[in-house]
């Protein structure tokens, strides 16, 4: 054995395989930096790699068999032993050392787009930016289409973290670099592109950017491509994303990435002009987008994306109480179902489903919908938030609700609705200094109004002691005793914990007189006004110019029914109520049905909130009560201020069983509950 390690080392075997093992892995590296970029396949690497494989044994046979010479290759067995000169081994050393030192250089100097590491959980963060429109008419809406798309598509996949559209949307036209954007998102690469739309045809360029602003891949679709093809060219672009980054796709998820939503062009461009209709929620623009399905539907009928957007119109109409959650149920349910027979894969649509049970109180279906709609893309955030959120509301389940909120703010991170409920999951959940922390962090989303409200929150919740919350405001004014804000929220708290409707209306007056251009404080002092039954006062104001300007006919219209509510005029009331402005004053419709004693139609479409109140008037105590207690069980979060003043509860404030809600809310026992 020694003789034939002595032998191996006269023949050179083993300096020679180190020396193929450096060189072969020198050319790994220049290869593993050029291929990629003249978009070669990954076989060509996967190839190369064999091919050096297999040729290291037969090297070590041929080293074996001949040595390299100053005079050429010659058999080993003819070459003396002081004839293997120094020149050979030296040469050799040299070529060693030299591939090495080229080798570490590559390592130490190469794009490091090996430094991008997945995440915890093993995903790669992925942005979508706002493709530019670069058509000569203004086609902003098939722009965003197309995004929305690629975006649709990439999202539905778990092993990738995809920012959503709102976070996406705010670098707009943004100077910033590709590594600010990707560090602001926490995102590993950036996708972006331009299109141009011209008589039917379209012309998209993409490209695919590191973290650390490497380029990655791009592709120019500059060919006239007709608008038929615009479906082959998304999913063209997905694909690419997902072999640049290594991402397989499962069977189930290549059909619904190459599904084809509809051959009818027309019918397409319908639907994502009304897509970015709706994005701006008014009464007006989502019944402008409910047509535009309508019609592509006309042109499609087995377009599932058309069925969805009417169902999702119908759902936001109910959201922001232009239709009641009853009318809200009826009208999108039969969209839902047609959109799910179409396309049972569709995300969307169970996501639509389930917040529209839930906004009608159909519980039974809404978490196997929400889940459902997860299912199918995990990246949808608002569909994250909201199952966390129903976990709360319904279940109680601060856990699971802060969980969902922390998810949905990965993918969603420039949300105020995320960054509001991740807020609220925090303080729910004790986690006070990271709450005040994020709230610092994210202040440039806040209004002033939200951002010292919340200060206000943390400061009573540290104190245990909402009474602190006045002391904060009254601290605010005296450093800054020109700002009206500061006087509209120290009104409201003195309305809210201690009940002192005097001080509240001496600090909301103050308050509007520093700007009288306020709506909401001038509708907050005149409820007040009313509220202690200063109602020629009250009437004065309501009949000012100054109001009037400041205020729509709809808030009128509502002041007047406060105005007779308090007195308790109730069918003067029902009166107003019937005008078509008032078709969406569903607490007002409560309450007043409520003290009619009408008690069919005060239970109809309440929220939590809401149900409190109409119990009390009712004098149903135990509902009111089970309401109170579940909705307002933590004393970290929703606190029971707003409830807490309404004059319907005055009769129930001495008891034992309110007194304790109040302390376990942090709110004082005043001389009203004595």
């Amino acid at each position: 054995m020694k003789k034939f390690i002595e032998e191996l080392k006269r023949r050179k075997v083993f300096k020679e395989a180190v020396a193929y093992l450096v060189v072969a892995w020198l050319l790994l590296q220049v290869f593993s930096i050029v291929l990629p970029n003249i978009d070669a396949p990954d076989w060509v690497l996967k190839s190369i790699m064999l091919l050096m494989a297999i040729g290291f044994p037969i090297w070590l046979f041929v080293s074996w068999v001949y040595e390299v010479t100053p005079k050429g290759f010659k058999k080993t067995s003819s070459v003396k032993e002081n004839h293997s000169s120094a020149v050979t081994n030296r040469r050799l050393s040299i070529l060693i050392l030299a591939a090495l030192i080229t080798a570490i250089l590559l390592i130490i100097f190469k794009p490091n787009s090996t430094s991008i590491k997945p995440d915890a959980d093993g995903k790669y963060a992925i942005a979508v930016l706002p493709f530019k429109d670069m058509s000569p008419e203004e086609t902003q809406w098939f722009c965003d289409g197309v995004m929305d798309e690629i975006l649709n598509h990439i999202s539905t996949l778990k092993s990738l973290r995809v920012i959503s559209r709102t976070s996406s949307e705010t670098y707009k036209e943004t100077p910033k670099k590709i590594p600010e954007i990707a560090k602001e998102l926490d995102v590993d690469y950036i996708l972006e592109g331009s299109v141009t739309l011209y008589n039917d045809k379209v012309k998209i360029m993409v490209q695919l950017i590191s973290a650390n602003d490497e380029h990655i891949w791009s592709k120019d679709y500059k060919d006239d491509f007709d608008l038929r093809n615009i479906f082959a060219i998304q999913q063209n672009v997905s694909e690419e994303i997902f072999k640049k980054l290594k991402i397989t796709l499962s069977p189930e998820q290549k059909e619904i990435i190459e599904k084809i939503p509809t051959e009818n062009m027309e019918a397409y461009q319908l639907v994502l002009k009304g897509l970015s209709n709706s994005e701006i929620r008014t009464k007006e623009n989502l019944e402008s987008s409910i047509k535009m399905y309508e019609e592509a539907i006309d042109l499609d009928p087995n377009y599932a994306e058309a069925y969805s957007g009417i169902a999702h119109a119908y759902y936001l109409l109910g959201w922001y109480n232009y239709l009641s959650p009853t009318e809200c149920m009826s009208k999108s349910n039969s969209y839902i179902e047609k959109a799910l027979d179409l396309d049972p894969n569709n995300s969307r649509a169970y996501g639509i489903k389930a917040m529209t049970l839930w906004k009608a109180r159909n519980m039974e279906e809404v978490q196997g919908n929400l889940e459902k709609a997860i299912a199918l893309n995990p990246n949808n955030a608002i569909i994250q938030m909201y199952y966390g959120r129903y976990f709360y509301i319904e279940k109680s389940d601060v856990n699971i609700y802060l969980r969902q909120m922390r998810i949905a703010q990965k993918l969603d991170p420039l949300s105020i609705f995320v960054t509001r409920n991740l807020f609220d999951a925090l303080m729910l959940n004790n986690k006070i200094i990271e709450a005040e922390e994020y709230l610092n962090e994210m202040r440039f989303l806040f209004t002033d109004e939200e951002y010292f409200d919340y200060e206000c929150h943390i400061t009573a919740i540290k104190n245990k002691d909402w009474t602190a919350g006045i002391r904060y405001f009254e601290t605010k004014i005296e450093q800054e005793p020109d700002n009206p804000l500061f006087y509209k929220l120290l009104g409201n708290q003195y309305d809210f914990i201690l009940n002192d409707d005097i001080n509240a209306i001496k600090y909301l007056k103050k308050a509007y007189e520093l700007d009288s251009t306020n709506s909401m404080v001038a509708q907050n002092y005149f409820n007040l006004l009313t509220k202690v039954k200063r109602f020629k006062e009250a009437k004065r104001f309501m009949e000012s110019e100054n109001f009037k300007a400041i205020t729509s006919r709809e808030v009128q219209l509502r002041s007047l029914c406060w105005y007779y509510y308090h007195q308790e005029n109730y069918l003067e009331v029902q009166e107003i109520l019937q005008d078509s402005l008032m078709k969406n004053a569903f607490f007002i419709k409560a309450v007043n049905y409520a003290q009619l004693n009408d008690r069919k139609n005060a239970r109809k479409d309440n929220s939590y909130s809401m149900k409190v109140i109409v119990f009390a008037i009712l004098k149903e105590k135990d509902s009111m009560y089970y309401y109170l207690e579940k909705f307002y069980n933590n004393p970290y979060g929703h606190s029971l201020m707003g409830p807490n003043s309404r004059p319907e509860f005055d009769p129930y404030r001495k008891e034992d069983r309110f007194k304790a809600l109040l302390k376990k809310q942090y709110l004082p026992i005043t001389h009203l509950n004595e």
